[in-house]
């Protein structure tokens, strides 16, 4: 059961700077004065240090003046055990009034309960009731609750697309996603890629693009180095989270599920495989990845899936910049496309270079072909200085 932040009657951001002290201070002056807020949230502030005993008074003070917040505490007071004998019952009791006066972590957690089977009857379908309730006023955790029930039918009837709505919206407002992600890349930075995954397949239960695109990256190149002998379930694995991120719009996960097809060879998949990788490198192309435009130009000049055409393949590659960061080329083949990388990036200084050799060569003189007479001769005059003066507004 998630107990909220003092004063919290929804998801809210945490405080950068936390004083217990002087919160609570504060909110025992506006107690003082009679506010059920500064009752609950006095509660709420010693039910977090641990001091159940001290908690209850201004709780129930709170739960007496109608507060959600502070039949809230009382809630997480009896399902701790705080200060009270631990009685489910109580706290769920206690929790459905404050869920009555529109605590939506109160509804929430009524959802954990049934779900348990504490202090009610256990049902699924009930806590998919409460879930709902508190998904559909933007509650974070019941959004994802709420997705993941329907993406797999449980509780409830399976519906993709109003799993793929809640998930989303728990992704965009949940901070723990963010929080996934930065174990999830920690750990990978650490050569951790078992630890790694299991953060990105939380982040990609809820929905997150960056998380689906890196399950899919270790599924292809992490986890087949470890156990080589799954490495064809963890290809299809990395097939799907490439494909769910690339329906998000993921322009790198598009050429990597591209590259995994690619790899299935297998007689009675190759031309199908080729073809829908084509596709995929086609469409990302036109969103403007120079990567996706290589790896088109790289299968023409293969004829893999497409008809053979040196021309067109060239362009492509031209237009690709001559590389691609998703390349993985190998002996001879590396070598002379990093030869031709080379030179198109270096074309502009050998084209200068080829000229300075040229005029080097002649002397500054004109070469035959070009006119007949005196060789033309550079004269510098001291007032040509003056003509650099209507520059200044361009310097720097």
């Amino acid at each position: 059961v998630r107990a909220p932040a003092p004063g919290q009657r929804s998801a809210a951001p945490a405080l950068s700077l936390r004083d217990t002290a002087a919160a609570a201070h504060w909110f025992a002056a506006a107690a003082a004065k009679g506010d059920p807020m500064g009752h609950a949230n006095l509660g709420l502030v010693r039910l977090r240090a641990g001091d159940g005993a001290g908690a209850l008074p201004p709780l129930r003070r709170a739960a007496k003046r109608s507060d959600p917040s502070g039949w809230a505490g009382l809630g997480y007071a009896y399902y701790y055990g705080l200060g009270v004998r631990q009685d489910y019952a109580l706290a769920a009791k206690a929790l459905s009034a404050a869920a009555r006066l529109g605590h939506l972590d109160a509804i929430f957690n009524l959802g954990v309960l049934a779900l348990r089977g504490e202090g009610m009857e256990q049902s699924l379908h009930k806590a998919e009731r409460f879930w709902r309730v508190a998904a559909d006023f933007s509650h974070p955790m019941a959004q994802y609750y709420i997705g993941r029930m329907k993406a797999r039918g449980l509780g409830t009837r399976r519906d993709c697309e109003t799993a793929l709505f809640f998930l989303q919206h728990a992704a965009a407002a949940w901070p723990a996603g963010n929080g996934l992600l930065e174990t999830g890349l920690a750990a990978h930075e650490a050569d951790r890629p078992q630890r790694a995954l299991v953060h990105y397949l939380l982040g990609a239960h809820a929905g997150l693009e960056p998380a689906l695109h890196n399950a899919g990256f270790l599924y292809a190149e992490a986890m087949p180095r470890r156990q080589p002998q799954l490495a064809a379930s963890y290809r299809g694995a990395a097939s799907e989270y490439f494909r769910r991120a690339a329906v998000l719009g993921s322009v790198d996960a598009s050429i990597r599920l591209a590259l995994v097809l690619s790899e299935d060879l297998t007689a009675e998949h190759s031309a199908s495989s080729w073809r829908l990788a084509n596709e995929l490198y086609a469409e990302a192309a036109r969103h403007g990845s120079a990567d996706a435009t290589w790896h088109l130009g790289y299968n023409y000049l293969k004829g893999r899936g497409l008809p053979k055409d040196w021309g067109r393949a060239w362009a492509l590659m031209r237009d690709g910049g001559m590389h691609s960061r998703f390349a993985e080329l190998r002996g001879p083949e590396k070598l002379l496309f990093s030869l031709l990388r080379a030179v198109y990036e270096a074309r502009v200084f050998i084209v200068f270079a080829a000229l300075g050799s040229f005029v080097l060569a002649t002397g500054g003189k004109r070469a035959p072909g070009f006119g007949a007479g005196a060789a033309a001769t550079a004269v510098w005059h001291e007032d040509d200085d003056a003509a650099a003066d209507d520059f200044d507004e361009f310097d720097d």
